[in-house]
């Protein structure tokens, strides 16, 4: 890594776009790519899975950051508690939907938050020509000393090389410097939670998956009004290391004779916690003509289309005059 100015390089290339870091990723990893997180939760589950199927891929989650610049405190927490809530959600789909055996989960640094209001006496003010400045330190090509200030060789400390030698200076404990920034969030410099940071290895064990979530019915008073049925259905327990998702078709019988389209829904909801979250909705529309005043909801397993999951009786409130 090179520092150029303020600007970060990395083989002599600034990498600030997702496609700039896959295209560099690629060079040590073919097949490798880089993706953000919204992407990934908004993707549909044909996409994702072809997106898994690489050797190696990126997910680059910002929350934290994005509250962050706004200095609100309370915003940074919340995102944090958040964050929590979004990674735990992104790891057991990983895991469970998309067939990843292995996930790591790091952070770039850490911060810790100072309930406290800083007083101008305990801000150090720069004293010499600074390339950059920050509460936490400022990096300078000057050798001069000054008291309650520690300076490093930047080369010395990390892998980032310069054009000109430079010196990261930081103050001595918890003492901030007079710089922009806001000064609730102690982070950068030599502070502990920026040298070590956290790394979450999670692993799938290879277990024999062989029973597939439920279903059922979120209600028995089905009625079908203006040519259209609409329903709700429930994923009976979460999908895990042990339960697998499940296909099924959903259709509208008079007899045996099907008369709406067959609607597939794939029942991979990976949340143990939140039942709201494993409610389905599904829409059938009639494209056949029918006079009967009863008819029958069947939902199938898709490898299964011979013994129905759930049969339904439809009370068919629109009597279809029309040819189709």
């Amino acid at each position: 890594m090179e520092l150029n100015g303020t600007d970060m390089m990395v083989d002599g290339t600034l990498l600030t776009t997702t496609e700039q870091r896959t295209a560099h990723l690629g060079k040590y990893r073919e097949g490798a790519i880089c993706t953000r997180y919204e992407d990934v939760m908004n993707g549909d589950a044909q996409s994702m899975r072809e997106l898994f199927k690489r050797p190696l891929v990126y997910i680059f989650y910002d929350t934290i950051d994005e509250a962050g610049h706004s200095q609100n405190p309370f915003e940074v927490i919340s995102a944090c508690r958040k964050a929590i809530e979004q990674l735990t959600v992104l790891v057991k789909r990983l895991h469970a939907s998309w067939n990843v055996a292995n996930v790591l989960l790091t952070a770039d640094h850490g911060f810790l938050y100072n309930d406290m209001k800083f007083e101008e006496k305990d801000k150090h003010s720069i004293k010499e020509s600074a390339v950059e400045k920050k509460t936490r330190y400022y990096l300078t090509d000057s050798n001069d000393t000054f008291e309650d200030i520690v300076k490093f060789p930047l080369d010395k400390v990390s892998s980032i090389k310069s054009t000109t030698p430079l010196q990261v200076a930081v103050p001595i404990g918890t003492n901030r410097l007079a710089a922009p920034g806001g000064y609730n969030f102690a982070h950068g410099g030599a502070s502990l939670q920026e040298m070590i940071i956290p790394v979450i290895r999670s692993q799938q064990k290879r277990t024999n998956k062989t029973e597939k979530v439920g279903v059922a019915l979120m209600s028995h008073n089905l009625n079908m009004v203006s040519s259209r049925l609409k329903f709700q259905m429930i994923q009976s327990e979460a999908v895990s290391m042990t339960v697998m998702e499940r296909k099924v078709v959903c259709c509208i019988y008079n007899g045996d004779d099907p008369v709406t389209q067959e609607k597939e829904v794939t029942l991979n909801s990976t949340d143990a916690t939140n039942l709201n979250n494993r409610v389905f909705e599904v829409t059938l529309n009639l494209n056949k003509s029918v006079n009967a005043s009863m008819l029958q909801l069947r939902i199938y397993d898709v490898d299964d289309k011979l013994n129905p999951l759930v049969r339904e009786t439809v009370k068919n409130n629109t009597m279809i005059e029309q040819d189709f």
